[in-house]
């Protein structure tokens, strides 16, 4: 009996073991994927997303998937033995009208999401036309100009496509005559129905038309006023459905009159025409942007690699720190701080001399590797949203500046406050910043560099005991353009980049918001 209870005992010993032998990770990607009327794809397996373009002759809500090839990569170099797994499979039928997600299953599962667009070419000719119809397809309006001498009772339609090549049109659009008012076109596309809205009018003086630069939740108006205009100026704007129009009063200068509406909702489509007096003007259609946050910006989502936490999922890049660089050498400068928080979880950002000087560090973007024993990284994820504060806590303790850097280069600090940096930026770049801390290559946020859109900061050197909630404003050095990445770094030496700062200084952030009002 005793020798059969220890063989027991060594078993069940031996399978606790192998179960706390930690699976590889195995990535799970795409490396080809096909469905029917596809006209281009591209593959990301960065961010596991697909961007779909198919043709206007197939039926986007009933897509055939024709092909799909798996692999399964090793985050590591390793052999793998693992065979990648989706939860699509080759001929099922998708809706590809909506984001289409699924997984791609190795040891772990990874999600991967399909976004799909189908331009489709769009036209509205009629006789003594002036110009191209205007086209609003978000708002499924058309308008088109003629010839001052064209009767808009007897109006010749010679051309029309609003939908896919197999769409009809209720009532047949060449047997309109009448557009002295609106006509409704119902469009049919495979089986759905879209109301188009399609006025045609004389042409209108340049000066009465509004011009609209519109953010998130709120919107700026600038009109014209004509010679002879007669009526104190003003804006009136409205929801797209809505009844009742909103009176928003205008400074005037000169010939021109401005307003900024607030209070809006984003990714809304409105109206707005200039009003003189009682006389209203041409209606302008407008939407509203986005107002989209950065994903795990409450920080209280972390994951392990290795030894060091990083937060977010495992995967997914957006938030990344120094510490594949600390790792190696048993530092670990950004932490998840479960205890002395605002709620959930915060992170703990610590200045620590190893080999050198590293800095306690959050930005969007990824560590990409050491470069001997210096950092290369790029920062900044892809953005196009306008936001205008960054708000969220933040708590600071300071040590006297004793690391310098190359050359002590900055041993002017020497004994002062280190000094905690928190900034955001919004940049018309192409790609991610390559930063090299080795040949200081770093980016230039200075009101010279054109590429930045827009820029915040906050800078403290004093130790505090408690949170204390903070609102960054983001300064526009351009209103007119979109950004298409945004840099968000928090660090708990201002230096830091220069190996410079104070051993043992302390940046705790949390809850991290994007503003748009």
């Amino acid at each position: 009996m005793r020798y059969w209870m220890i063989i027991l005992l060594a078993g069940l010993l031996a399978g606790c073991l192998e179960n706390d032998v930690p699976l590889p990770v195995i990535y799970g990607n795409v490396q080809k994927i096909e469905f029917e009327g596809q006209q281009k794809v591209l593959i990301n397996t960065k961010t596991r997303t697909i961007e779909l373009t198919l043709n206007d002759s197939v039926n986007i809500r009933k897509i055939r998937l024709k092909d799909l090839e798996l692999s399964a990569d090793a985050a590591r170099p390793q052999e793998v033995f693992v065979t990648p797994k989706a939860t699509i499979e080759v001929d099922s039928v998708f809706d590809l009208s909506e984001k289409l997600v699924f997984w791609v299953n190795t040891y772990q599962s990874y999600e991967w999401t399909v976004v799909t667009e189908q331009p489709i070419e769009r036209y509205f000719t009629v006789e003594n036309q002036v110009g191209e119809a205007m086209i609003n397809v978000e708002q499924n309006r058309v308008m088109v100009v003629v010839e001052d001498g064209q009767d808009l009772e007897n109006i010749l339609v010679s051309g029309v496509k609003l939908g896919v090549v197999s769409s009809t049109y209720i009532p047949d659009p060449e047997t309109l005559t009448d557009f002295s008012k609106m006509q409704i076109i119902k469009v049919v596309s495979y089986g759905d129905t879209v109301d188009w809205k399609v006025r045609i009018n004389h042409p209108v003086e340049e000066t009465s038309a509004v011009t609209v630069n519109a953010w998130a939740k709120f919107a700026d108006f600038q009109g014209k006023i004509s010679a002879g205009q007669s009526g104190t100026p003003a804006f009136e704007y409205k929801r797209e459905n809505a009844s009742n129009w909103t009176r928003l009063e205008a400074e005037v200068n000169g010939n021109s009159f401005t307003a900024k509406a607030t209070g809006l909702r984003a990714r809304t489509a409105y109206l707005v025409r200039p009003v003189f007096g009682e006389e209203p003007g041409e209606e302008v259609p407008f939407t509203t942007e986005a107002a989209e946050q950065i994903p795990y910006s409450n920080f209280d989502l972390w994951y392990m690699d290795g030894k060091a936490p990083y937060v977010g999922e495992e995967g997914v890049q957006t938030w990344d720190s120094g510490n594949k660089g600390g790792a190696g050498f048993g530092v670990i400068p950004t932490t998840e701080e479960k205890s002395d928080k605002i709620k959930g979880s915060a992170a703990r950002l610590q200045s620590k001399y190893m080999v050198k000087f590293a800095s306690g560090s959050l930005f969007t973007g990824q560590f990409v590797k050491l470069k001997g024993m210096n950092a290369l990284l790029d920062f900044g994820i892809p953005y196009t949203c306008r936001p205008t504060t960054l708000k969220g806590y933040y708590k600071y303790k300071t040590s006297p500046v004793t690391y310098f850097g190359k050359n002590d280069r900055f041993k002017f600090l020497d004994g002062t406050n280190d000094s905690c940096h928190i900034y955001v930026a919004l940049c018309d770049w192409t790609e991610p910043f390559h930063s090299d801390s080795g040949e200081e290559v770093f980016a230039d946020y200075s009101e010279k560099n054109s590429s930045i859109i827009a820029y915040g900061e906050l800078k403290n050197d004093r130790t505090m005991d408690a949170y204390e909630e903070f609102t960054i404003d983001i300064k526009y050095r351009d209103v007119t353009r979109t950004p298409k990445y945004i840099v968000i770094v928090a660090s708990s030496s201002k230096y830091g980049d220069y190996f410079t700062g104070g051993d043992g200084s302390t940046l705790w952030i949390d809850e991290f918001e994007l503003g748009f009002d």
